[in-house]
């Protein structure tokens, strides 16, 4: 959270490299800027168990050869994005204790570089499952350009 990294992070972005951000880089910081730019929102709260993801754009580089629905055992993180045209929603996690599915993959709509949020990969229950593994390796090769 020192200033030098919160320039370097937005300098690297201004550059055009993308950034994959996973887990608890999508949580509530206190470092100016970054939830807006990087995340889009913040996260301000998690459940914890077994819940499932559902794919809401298979058609997306990221979401590639991911199964439509899957189910997972990880933190699921209650993302708040206030203006959900910033971003584009890619996979959402069932409700936990809410009315509505919360955001789980999505990408950031930024002018000068591709950002991919992740929030699933708190532990090895989800490290090890296939569909977060191939989510991660997708989102790396997409916003590197390949």
């Amino acid at each position: 959270g020192q200033p030098e990294f919160q320039e370097a992070l937005h300098a690297f972005a201004d550059a055009g490299k993308g950034i994959v951000l996973l887990h608890a880089a999508t949580w509530s910081h206190p470092w100016k800027g970054y939830n807006d730019r990087f995340v889009a929102g913040r996260t301000p709260s998690h459940g914890k168990g077994e819940f499932e993801v559902t794919i809401t754009d298979t058609s997306h580089a990221v979401t590639a050869a991911v199964p439509a629905s899957f189910k997972i055992t990880d933190e699921n993180y209650r993302i708040k994005i206030p203006d959900r045209s910033k971003v584009h929603i890619c996979a959402e996690n069932a409700p936990d204790g809410h009315p509505e599915a919360n955001p789980s993959v999505w990408v950031v709509k930024d002018p000068k570089t591709r950002i991919v949020c992740i929030t699933l990969g708190h532990a090895t229950d989800a490290h090890d499952h296939p569909a977060f593994k191939a989510l991660l390796i997708n989102a790396v090769k997409w916003v590197a350009g390949r």
